[in-house]
């Protein structure tokens, strides 16, 4: 199973590949729910073909690319997603997944799912990265948390570390007459909470402040705090107090810095203390976006402690 962050049309350096002791794993999960409805499987980006024989279970499995890379060929096929139709698939009930390509934050696997869902799966095994849509007239009845080292890419053999992936089961709700892959909601405000809020809007003179490094090699592992007259700057958990750091990083730029304004009664160790606890704990969505990026979420949930 795989999944690439350029495109279903071909795999690149950083097509990502899902382990077989992962794989297994969650075959394993997966056999009984086929039993128990007699369905058959259906791979929309099969990879390798090393998930579908693990099923028991009829199945036919797609990829853009063709058969010679396939370690399992049997019942491949060769043929875009996007063009697959009812005719393609097996008669009765289906269920459709595993691993779609996520794309940048998780647009091309939306577009993978939302094919599957005009297909009419009874049910879907997904392995999705954290995205900003749902979906409507399924219900989610299971969700575990991927290991970060859960996948590697096949051209180099190595291993990624810190990928945040979720496998997903989803159920047809037969409630529901339409089903749909919708947007989340969008937060309209900047998050506040008892004095504190996180925005890229600059505000010098509001202080105490935590400004977090939002976008690039460095995002989630440069801050700078301020606090009561004094001031530190932390990179990958090192400190240093004073100095004139507004000239060496230009912290107004919305685009590239994330500011969390504080309570009056903060402190600045508190700050240090927080900003070196964010370096130790990366945001797991930030290696996976291209260029790498933090969450207004991530930093919400390290200025609160998780409150909301």
């Amino acid at each position: 199973m795989r999944s690439s962050s350029v495109s279903s049309r071909g795999l690149g350096v950083d097509a990502f590949y899902t382990k077989h002791a992962v794989l297994n794993s969650i075959a394993s999960r997966c056999r009984p729910l086929l039993e128990e409805i007699g369905a058959s499987f259906v791979d929309f980006s099969c990879g390798d073909n090393n998930f579908a024989p693990l099923l028991g279970c009829a199945f036919v499995a797609f990829d853009i690319r063709g058969a010679a890379a396939a370690t399992d060929t049997s019942n491949f096929r060769q043929k875009d997603w996007f063009t697959v139709t009812d005719a393609d698939i097996p008669r009765g009930p289906i269920t459709v997944g595993l691993n779609p390509p996520f794309g940048y934050q998780g647009a091309l696997a939306r577009k993978f799912v939302a094919h599957a869902m005009r297909l009419n799966p009874a049910m879907m095994f997904l392995i999705l990265p954290r995205t900003s849509w749902e979906l409507s007239g399924y219900e989610c009845t299971y969700a575990e948390t991927l290991p970060p080292d859960a996948f590697y890419n096949p051209v180099t053999g190595s291993t990624y570390s810190e990928i945040y992936a979720r496998f997903l089961v989803y159920r047809r709700d037969v409630r529901s007459p339409v089903a749909s892959v919708q947007m989340k909601p969008m937060r309209r405000h900047a998050p506040t909470s008892e004095g504190i809020t996180v925005t890229r809007k600059w505000f010098p003179h509001k202080v105490p402040f935590l400004v977090v490094r939002r976008v690039g090699r460095n995002a989630g592992q440069q801050m700078y705090c301020v606090a009561q007259g004094r001031k530190a700057y932390v990179e990958r958990g090192r400190v240093s107090h004073g100095g004139d750091w507004a000239g060496t990083h230009k912290v107004e730029m919305e685009g590239i810095w994330l500011k969390a304004y504080m309570p009056p009664h903060t402190t600045l160790e508190q700050l240090i203390a927080t900003a070196q606890r964010m370096c130790a704990t990366p945001d797991p969505e930030c290696t996976h976006r291209h260029p790498h990026a933090i969450t207004h979420a991530y930093v919400w949930e390290n200025v609160t402690g998780g409150d909301r």
